[in-house]
Formats: structure tokens, C-alpha cells, sequence
């Protein structure tokens, strides 16, 4: 991608640049349709290159104070993706990365102050955490994860919103199992989304055996009874725009010989995520009673 330089010296005036994964599914078209001047990369070698060009295009004055907000898919343990890039702290490729930057000075030169790393829960499990530290370590600058769940609510035009920054921990700050018990002021808070009940029936009906960058489990019908019983079905809400990578597939019985109905299992099994009106559309998203109860069951089905 390469970002002509008024529109780069336009980007550096800003107080945030937000750059976003580039991987094509409807959830980050809607981010992106959202956003107002951003940009957009693909991996490690398209974001090293904006970088550079983001450098390239600084003049005097010093560019403003910022942050750099890296947005994408998080993988089931808290990992932002973008593209087709896991940013992971224990892996030497990305250490590599990121102790290059600030060997270049690369985020010093174009005003930014620190680093946020904007997916579901991306700073929630002990390796997720793990690699805002290091980050942070190999930057000088303090990194910034999320407490969980984030989706198009809470972006504008200008990226992420100040109004929900009680959702982001920074490495340096302790960390409890829980998240902090503060919240937003009440005119701050989500709407109450429209409730929408699941009618498994109701969800579009694929093959069983369509190709799937991760498992697909097959229930049968006592296996999807067991499921449903620990999901709350009532509480279902809209969340367009959110970025969680599943970390796996429920292949739930249909009439129809061959095909199945698919419900797919989201932060560490913490939600459930079903497409009623296509998958072109928003999920809807329930939550699970018990999680880890819920994974125990599913590992033990076939996998397609």
C-alpha cells in the first residue's frame, strides 16, 4: 500500500493513526466503513512499509503526540491478527519486528506515544499479557490491550473512542482475574441491543463438510441438546464489527440430509456467535453460562 505524502503528513496531525487488517470478511468491512482516514495492512511487511512512509513524510514541526492503534481479529487466547500476522510475544519473528522499529526510532519520529492493541480481550489471558509486556519492553512505550469484547460501537470516524478507554489496561498496570470494577458513566454505556431469542431452525443451512479455517465439531441431536442448555438463548445481541477469530465451529443438526446449521464458539467460549439473517450480515452473539463446561463437551465430538 503506498500512501502519498500529503495524505501521510495529513495522518501524522492527528492524535491517533489507526491501521487495520486488511483480511476480507464483512465484520472489518463494516469497521472500516465506519472509520475516516485509516489505513490498512495485511502482515508484517505492508505495516513495516507504512511505517516507513509515515517516517518519510515528517517535517518540521515535530508531529503531534499520538497513539498508533493496531486493529484487528483476536485469536482465541487474546492474540490481535492482522492479516495474516499473529502478533505474538513469543515469537521471534514479531520480537524482531518490534526491536527493529526501535532500533529505527520509527515510533518516536512520527510522534507516537504508545501502542494499542485493539481486538476482543486482548489483554485478559496470561499470553496476551505476556506480549503487551514485551512489547512494551522492546518499545520504551506503554501498550495497551482491551478488557474485552470491543466492536463497531466502540469506533468513530476518528478511531477508538476516547469515552470507552476504561476498557483498555495498559502492560504496566497490575492485573486481576477480574476485570476492574469501574464502568462507564450511564449516558456512556451501549444501548440495549434488540434481544433476539435463537431459533436454531431459523439459521441459514450449509454443507457439513465445506471447507473452514478451523474445526467444525458435528453434534448430533442429545450433543446439541447438552450444548443449547448452556447457552443463554434470550439474551442474543447484535455486535457488528466484532473481530473475534472462532476457535471453533458447532456442525448443529439439520432436517436436511448433508448440511447442518453452524453456531460458532468466540473467546474461549465465552459467547456463542450465529448468523440468522446470512453471513453477510451482523452475528448475533449469546452468551455461555459455563464456558470451560461447554469446550469440555464439544472436544470430545468428531471433528469434520
Amino acid at each position: 500500500m503506498i500512501i502519498d505524502r500529503e495524505r501521510a503528513r495529513r495522518l501524522l496531525t492527528r492524535p491517533r493513526i489507526s491501521i487495520v487488517t486488511s483480511h476480507p470478511d464483512a465484520e472489518v468491512s463494516r469497521l472500516q466503513a465506519l472509520l475516516g482516514d485509516h489505513l490498512q495492512a495485511d502482515g508484517r511487511s505492508t505495516l513495516e512499509v507504512l511505517l516507513g512512509q509515515l517516517v518519510y513524510a515528517c517535517s518540521e514541526p515535530a508531529p503531534v503526540s499520538k497513539t498508533l492503534d493496531l486493529i484487528g481479529h483476536a485469536t482465541a487466547d487474546g492474540l490481535l491478527r492482522i492479516g495474516d500476522w499473529v502478533i505474538d510475544g513469543e515469537s521471534s519473528t514479531v520480537t524482531a519486528f518490534f526491536r527493529g522499529i526501535a532500533e529505527l526510532d520509527v515510533l518516536p519520529k512520527i510522534g507516537v506515544t504508545a501502542l494499542r492493541v485493539l481486538g476482543c480481550s486482548t489483554a485478559v489471558t496470561t499470553r496476551a499479557r505476556g506480549t503487551l509486556k514485551i512489547l512494551s519492553e522492546l518499545l520504551g512505550l506503554e501498550v495497551y490491550g482491551t478488557l474485552g469484547p470491543i466492536y463497531s460501537l466502540h469506533y468513530d470516524a476518528s478511531g477508538f473512542s476516547h469515552q470507552w478507554r476504561f476498557l483498555l489496561s495498559a502492560a504496566s498496570e497490575p492485573y486481576a482475574l477480574q476485570p476492574p470494577p469501574h464502568s462507564a458513566p450511564a449516558d456512556e454505556r451501549a444501548p440495549l441491543a434488540t434481544r433476539r431469542s435463537l431459533d436454531i431452525d431459523a439459521l441459514p443451512v450449509v454443507p457439513v463438510r465445506a471447507a473452514r479455517a478451523w474445526p467444525r465439531h458435528l453434534l448430533g441431536h442429545e450433543d446439541a441438546r447438552a450444548v443449547l442448555a448452556l447457552i443463554d438463548r434470550a439474551q442474543g445481541a447484535q455486535m457488528p464489527g466484532l473481530l473475534a477469530i472462532p476457535s471453533l465451529e458447532l456442525a448443529l443438526p439439520s432436517h436436511r440430509e448433508g448440511h447442518c446449521h453452524v453456531a460458532e464458539l468466540i473467546l474461549d467460549g465465552q459467547f456463542v456467535r450465529v448468523y440468522p439473517d446470512g453471513f453477510d450480515q451482523p452475528g448475533i452473539v449469546y452468551p455461555v453460562s459455563a464456558p470451560q463446561h461447554l469446550i469440555g463437551l464439544v472436544s470430545e465430538l468428531p471433528t469434520i
